[in-house]
């Protein structure tokens, strides 16, 4: 069985499409589907603020953004410029400092530095950290940087290095 909200909210949805949605005033986003093909413009129109940023009803002109908006997720917001510039905190980038930079990786609402070892890079192997640089301890048999071949007097056999 379909959970209940889905089934309420596909339905409100075709009866929308259908009867053709007439706004309920000038600043309502849904108009008309006058001509029988649904497109973009009759999902969405900007009216009178075409260079503005909308999400779900709200909007933001973003030639208007100033540092009392807080637009700087993490990071430290400086406007005096005249335009809004985000000095991202370490581990973040992006013109918000919303997105994880390189060597970081999100986890949760975080970006935390990824663990030398995070990647398990040790083939047939134990990984350990030294200097922030990952360390393959191989197994018996197994040799390379990352474990990934046999050692001296192994040979490989059934996808494994077993003795001479």
């Amino acid at each position: 069985m379909k959970h209940p909200l889905r089934l309420l909210f596909g339905c409100l949805l075709c009866v929308l499409l259908i009867a053709g949605c007439s706004g309920g005033g000038d600043d309502d986003p849904i108009i008309p589907d006058t001509d029988g093909d649904l497109d973009a413009t009759d999902i969405w129109d900007a009216g009178d603020r075409p260079d503005a940023s909308c999400f779900e009803g709200e909007c933001v002109d973003d030639t208007a953004l100033t540092c009392d908006d807080s637009p700087c997720v993490r990071g430290r917001c400086d406007d005096s410029s005249g335009e809004v510039v985000c000095e991202c905190y370490e581990g973040y980038e992006g013109d918000f400092c919303d997105e994880c930079a390189p060597g970081y990786e999100p986890q949760g609402l975080l970006c935390v530095k990824l663990e030398a070892c995070s990647d398990n890079p040790c083939v047939f192997g134990t990984c350990r950290q030294v200097a922030d640089e990952p360390v393959c301890d191989c197994y018996d048999g197994y040799a390379g940087e990352i474990c990934d071949r046999c050692d001296e007097g192994y040979h490989a056999e059934d996808l494994r290095c077993v003795p001479d």
